[in-house]
């Protein structure tokens, strides 16, 4: 996605469709993941290896995980979309119906009516818990009618509770789905709250923080874990995904930055400042409530969105009856211009993506 050149992806294929474990599919029509060894959904701390999430209640055991057949599902999708961009169609096509095989599998055995199961409901007793709204979330297999719901039952339980090793997909469930978005097919999560959740998350300075560690460890960057552990962890970034892809809400939408969106979710922030490196050059963006100003890349065409004001939703609702089949247009200007947009969830988006500004210049976004 970042460079857009999909060489490795030709190349090394038939790898990459083994590591989706596609060969534990069995007669159930799933991944049979009893039968792939060692099985980590989150950190295994003692020397038996006992899985802390069952002890924690966050996860049940179960010989079909929905965690690592999400992961097959998806990856096969992601495995299809590089395929696809790499010119190979064949090859696309058939990963991508296996793909779609997996998902339909999961879907009528694990779908219990507002989320999905630990593993097939009939096997769970119906359970599903916070690792499996986390990660079917992430990956977009979750309909936009349920999202909100799935959203809570993460955000309630709360990055203290996940830990430094889970912040990166507890970050990515609550900023949108950003892996979901990746495939062009995924079910992008809309902006269930304003911000909050995220921003808690990233400022909170208790013994389970970022902040701590800075405060207490004199840390310059971050680690394995809040206190401990070694700085190689791709893990211990994931303050920068809640930065980018939540309080920014900066996602990537096609290869080599060809489109991307701005749906910021500041929530008690008054403005908010950032630059992304992007393979067509840097994104300088600034945040408030009621504007954007942001230097779009040549090459890249932005769909910039403002976020919903509580006024502005309400006058909605109510001019729609009080529901929320509010108007989809809204006016919004662009560069002192008036265009026009449209609602999306929390936030009121351009109609039309935008491309760079003259000589460079920031296009600035507002509402009326």
């Amino acid at each position: 996605m970042a460079t857009g050149q999909a060489d490795l992806a030709i190349a090394f294929q038939a790898q990459a469709y083994e590591r989706t474990m596609i060969g534990f599919k069995d007669s159930t029509g799933l991944l049979a993941t009893n039968g792939m060894g060692r099985h980590i959904v989150d950190w295994m701390p003692s020397a038996a290896e006992t899985d802390q999430t069952v002890q924690l209640g966050e996860y049940s055991k179960s010989n079909y995980t929905s965690v690592s057949n999400g992961f097959g599902a998806h990856g096969l999708a992601l495995l299809s979309h590089m395929l696809a961009v790499g010119g190979n169609a064949s090859g696309a096509a058939k990963v991508g119906a296996t793909s779609a095989s997996l998902m339909a599998q999961i879907v009528k055995s694990m779908w219990n009516g507002t989320a999905f199961c630990d593993g097939p409901c009939a096997e769970v007793n119906g359970a599903s818990k916070l690792m499996s709204s986390i990660f079917t979330l992430s990956f977009g297999m979750v309909p936009e009618a349920n999202t909100a719901s799935n959203w809570q039952t993460v955000a309630d339980w709360g990055i203290e509770n996940i830990g430094d090793y889970g912040a990166f997909w507890f970050m990515n469930a609550l900023g949108g789905g950003y892996f979901a978005d990746a495939t062009g097919g995924g079910a992008a999560v809309h902006a269930v709250d304003d911000g909050t959740a995220i921003l808690h998350s990233l400022t909170k300075c208790d013994e389970d923080s970022w902040c701590s560690g800075l405060r207490d460890d004199n840390l310059s960057m971050t680690r394995e874990s809040w206190h401990a552990g070694t700085y190689s962890h791709e893990w211990g970034t994931a303050a920068l995904e809640g930065v980018v892809w939540g309080i920014m809400g900066i996602h990537q939408t096609a290869p080599a930055w060809g489109s991307f969106t701005m749906k910021p979710k500041l929530g008690s922030l008054t403005t908010a400042k950032i630059i992304v490196p992007a393979i067509t050059g840097y994104i300088h963006a600034t945040a408030t409530p009621k504007s954007l100003s942001v230097r779009v890349p040549c090459n890249s065409a932005a769909t910039l969105c403002l976020p919903r004001s509580a006024a502005d939703t309400a006058a909605r609702r109510s001019a729609a009856g009080n529901n929320n089949d509010a108007p989809l247009q809204a006016t919004l200007t662009l560069d002192g211009a008036e265009v026009l947009g449209y609602v999306d969830g929390g936030h009121l988006c351009t109609n039309t993506p935008v491309g760079c500004g003259t000589r460079g210049a920031a296009r600035v976004l507002s509402a009326r």
